[in-house]
């Protein structure tokens, strides 16, 4: 379960002394990984690909040395990974332990935050590639993807196409980290094989001609490795089990 859209509407005016418009609405999103309508965002990525970058960006400032808060509308303090299900709002303060600004300027409107869902096998950048194959570093979080290193994430950017396709993967699992079932998605072929062994090389389970969903509710917490032939290839991936 996991990813989608972020709506993120920064109204932080002051910094040194000097005012600055709120800027625009931010609109962000983050993928829901087996499209069972809940999304897990992951606030610490989201503090270190999204909002720290966008108002450094933003008012030309440093904030290294700074954390920021998360807090839903009743107040109540969001950490760690948050789950929703359509949509998400959010509000958050930057507290100071780094270069002096005035975190009172920064907060002082208390920006909000909108996220919503976006879809794994929808196409955000009509590029040709759907958004949960985007995530080239399989870690569930969309912002920190960047495979021609031009600033933008790979599903925002239509011209990630011009990068070589093998940074792609050809099939996925999810969710992952896994705990009852395992999806798979093959972008052109369908798999032939499955097998998932253990750090040891143990096998725990080896399918042929497996169906898109797997129970693996079976297995133990741990890793393991996930190996999908499909064709002429073979494809091996990690697999987290809580």
């Amino acid at each position: 379960m996991r990813k989608l859209l972020l709506v993120c509407i920064l109204f932080c005016p002051l910094v040194h002394s000097q005012t600055v418009p709120p800027p625009p609405p931010l609109f962000a999103y983050e993928v829901d990984y087996d499209n069972d309508g809940t999304v897990w965002l992951d606030l610490e990525l989201f503090t270190q690909f999204v909002t720290i970058p966008r108002h450094e960006d933003y008012y030309d400032i440093d904030l290294s040395g700074y954390t920021v808060q998360y807090d839903d509308f009743n107040n109540t303090i969001l950490s760690g990974t948050v789950s929703f299900t359509q949509s998400l709002e959010m509000y958050y303060n930057f507290f100071y332990s780094g270069p002096e600004y005035d975190t009172a300027m920064l907060n002082n409107t208390y920006p909000a935050i909108y996220v919503e869902r976006l879809a794994f096998d929808g196409d955000w950048d009509t590029d040709g590639i759907i958004n949960g194959l985007e995530d080239t570093n399989a870690n569930g979080f969309i912002y920190d993807d960047d495979s021609d290193s031009d600033g933008i994430a790979n599903f925002e950017d239509p011209d990630v196409l011009s990068v070589s396709s093998n940074q792609f993967k050809e099939v996925v699992i999810f969710p992952n980290p896994a705990n009852s079932s395992l999806n798979f998605y093959a972008v052109k072929n369908q798999i032939d094989f499955v097998k998932i062994i253990d750090l040891t090389g143990k096998i725990f389970l080896q399918k042929q001609n497996p169906a898109e969903n797997i129970d693996i509710s079976m297995l133990s917490p741990g890793v393991y490795m996930v190996r999908l032939t499909f064709g002429d290839k073979t494809s091996d991936q990690k697999l987290v089990v809580k």
